[in-house]
């Protein structure tokens, strides 16, 4: 069967708790990024407690470097069960009672599948090569792209973008430039950067690396990122880790234009920001316009995909209208086009000196020939949270390790799953590391597995209700379009006594 292995795209932040992108190594690589549409491979078995079930196909896939972990409840007590056989195939001997809610999680991802379901599919999965990590040294990629025109520009920036693995690096202030950002006048562009221990593309595939300019500008007293010009940039077929590597290409504009309107009724969402946590403070709206290709169409294989065509971020609270947005698309013509609207919010603790954040956000994610212009929330965040049965927007501490989270479902909105996420609150650190479990809709409270918990730090707790289509019983990462989702954030508890 196929080889599990895990990577993290440490610079590419995949949202609505998830941070995770699941794959298996196809047989074959015969698609190219101009391919239009992406032909199916056979798709490898995978087997989880005894059963088969054949993933979702795609020519390339993005894959990971642990096999899971399956955990379940049996005689009321908790067992788990490693998979450290390198091909996984030890998930063949994983017997896990019938009826019984079982866990898979992935390697440091800290993420769970909650579930009755004897098989699983284990998407979230996107369209890319193998990913493999360069080595430790320092692997140097030289680039040089020309022909920019207009010349580089109050506004404009950078990213780098694998097409394939769906990699993507903004340049400006990021540390791995080891040359100086561009000026405004350049026509040609000269980047050094650094990929230390970054996954790109295995040592042995050949593929290209785009450079893209975005141009951010005014629309409709808006400022609107777009893209402007792209550099196709083919790697060479081996790229020699802790060495120079030289690559070069020529600008040109994408020749794919569409009009696309947004009118976000951002004062709507905001209305629901108490439902978050009274304490809780807008910190960004984002809408995206991204592409996808056409055998997806029915699916968000990664929650957040990278092939962007249109930025938009502003922090302000009133509605706003885009009206009708010319955008450029690099990609092929065929692929769709999918809107992302985010607001965020940041729900503040002062402990001692230091003050620390915990997240929730309200996001909609639409195909853009689907419906209209008019974004409004589909979904609004659980009501009553409790922790141990008492209130959860009040801190507590002496919840033990174990304690039950629950919930009451939405006020607006059917949800067809929940995403339960522990955040952990360490002294000194503004921003905790966070474990998150994904649950079918037929559950309202959660029992916070052992080990789970840190007697050290402060710990939040944040549930999603989403909406989407697909079986979370079967499918619990894969989630298909539309989908939205809505936060509500608790206070603070600790395992004991206050940790600090």
């Amino acid at each position: 069967m196929g080889r599990m292995r895990v990577a993290w795209l440490g610079f590419v932040w995949l949202g609505a708790g998830c941070g995770l992108i699941l794959g298996i190594d196809s047989p074959t690589l015969v698609s190219t990024p101009d391919a239009g549409t992406f032909p199916d491979a056979a798709a490898p078995a995978v087997i989880i407690a005894g059963n088969v079930h054949a993933l979702p196909t795609s020519t390339e896939r993005l894959t990971f470097g642990f096999c899971p972990t399956v955990h379940w409840r049996e005689a009321g007590q908790f067992r788990t069960r490693h998979i450290v056989d390198p091909n996984c195939e030890e998930m063949n001997d994983v017997d896990v009672p019938d009826g019984a809610d079982y866990y898979a999680s992935f390697g440091d991802f800290r993420t769970w599948a909650i579930t009755r379901a004897r098989q699983v599919d284990l998407g979230i999965w996107i369209i890319g090569h193998p990913v493999e990590l360069f080595g430790a040294p320092s692997t140097q990629m030289d680039m040089t792209a020309t022909g920019l025109s207009p010349t580089f520009e109050n506004g404009d920036s950078i990213d780098l973008f694998s097409p394939t693995t769906g990699m993507i690096m903004g340049m400006q202030n990021n540390p791995r430039l080891l040359t100086p950002y561009p000026t405004v006048g350049s026509a040609t562009l000269n980047l050094n950067v650094d990929f230390e221990n970054q996954p790109i593309l295995g040592d042995t595939f050949s593929d290209e690396l785009w450079m893209i300019v975005f141009h951010f500008g005014d629309v409709g007293g808006n400022n609107v990122g777009r893209v402007k010009m792209v550099a196709p940039m083919d790697l060479p077929q081996t790229v020699a880790s802790g060495q120079l590597n030289s690559i070069s290409g020529a600008f040109a504009a994408p020749t794919v234009m569409r009009n696309i309107a947004i009118d976000f009724k951002r004062s709507q969402f905001d209305a629901m920001r108490s439902q978050v946590n009274a304490n809780a403070m807008p910190f960004t709206t984002r809408v995206r316009v991204r592409v996808q290709p056409v055998n997806m169409a029915g699916e968000n294989p990664s929650q957040f995909s990278t092939h962007f065509v249109l930025y938009y971020d502003n922090n302000e609270l009133t509605d706003v209208n885009l009206g009708s947005v010319a955008v450029l698309n690099p990609y092929p013509a065929a692929w769709i086009y999918v809107r992302e609207v985010e607001f965020g919010y940041f729900v503040p603790f002062t402990i001692g000196a230091n003050t620390y954040h915990a997240h929730g956000f309200l996001r909609t994610v639409v195909d853009v020939d689907s419906v209209g212009p008019t974004v409004t929330p589909v979904i609004s965040p659980p009501q009553g949270p409790t922790v141990n049965a008492r209130g959860a927007f009040a801190d507590a501490t002496d919840i033990g390790m174990t304690p039950t989270i629950a919930w009451q479902p939405p006020v607006t909105g059917t949800p067809t799953r929940y995403v339960v996420k522990v955040t952990h609150l360490h002294e000194g650190m503004m921003f905790g590391d966070q474990h998150f479990f994904y649950l079918p809709a037929r559950l309202t409270s959660f029992t916070i597995p052992p080990d789970i918990l840190d007697p050290t730090a402060w710990h939040v707790f944040t549930i999603d209700a989403v909406i989407a289509g697909g079986n979370p019983e079967t499918e619990p990462f894969l989630l298909r379009l539309p989908w939205a989702s809505a936060s509500v954030v608790t206070g603070k508890f600790a395992v004991g006594s206050a940790p600090f």
